[in-house]
């Protein structure tokens, strides 16, 4: 009886190292797939690190355009002042357009003033006697008055 008692513990004993042995043979089955596991964390630690790498990329190339932006606004807002200055001097040089345009109206008006002015002038000149007729009418006159002298004295 002892004998089977032993034999009958032995194997049980046999089964449990059996059962150990698979145990252990899982749990190695079980560290190979953490390590796999483990592996697959660490690559994906890797590419987390270059997705953070290239997210700060993106931040710096966002940061650079928005200078580039503010920039841009600047310059804008430095042509949008100049556009306004020259409409200001726009407006400025048509009021002096209407201003010379008036007063280029005025010397017309003036011109043609002038230029009937000298032809009544002129026109009447013509009909002033010369000198060529004061020398004739005053000997003329001159000879008039010797007839009249002379006739008067006659008599």
């Amino acid at each position: 009886m002892n004998e089977e008692i032993a034999l009958s513990i032995l194997a049980e004993v046999k089964g449990l190292k059996s059962e150990l042995n698979g145990v252990k043979q899982e749990m190695h089955g079980f560290r190979t797939e953490l390590n796999g596991v483990k592996q697959e964390m660490q690559g994906f630690r890797t590419e987390l690190n270059g997705v953070k790498q290239e997210m700060q990329g993106f931040r710096t190339e966002l940061n650079d355009v928005k200078q580039e932006m503010h920039g841009f606004r600047t310059e804008l807002n430095g042509v949008k002042l100049e556009i306004e200055g020259v409409k200001r001097e726009q407006q400025l040089t048509n009021e002096r357009l209407v201003t010379i345009e008036a007063q280029q109206q005025l010397i017309y008006e003036q011109t043609a003033h002038l230029t009937d002015f000298r032809s009544e002038t002129l026109a009447r000149m013509e009909q002033l006697a010369t000198k060529e007729d004061l020398r004739f009418f005053d000997l003329k006159i001159g000879q008039h008055e010797r007839a009249i002298f002379t006739i008067q004295h006659r008599s």
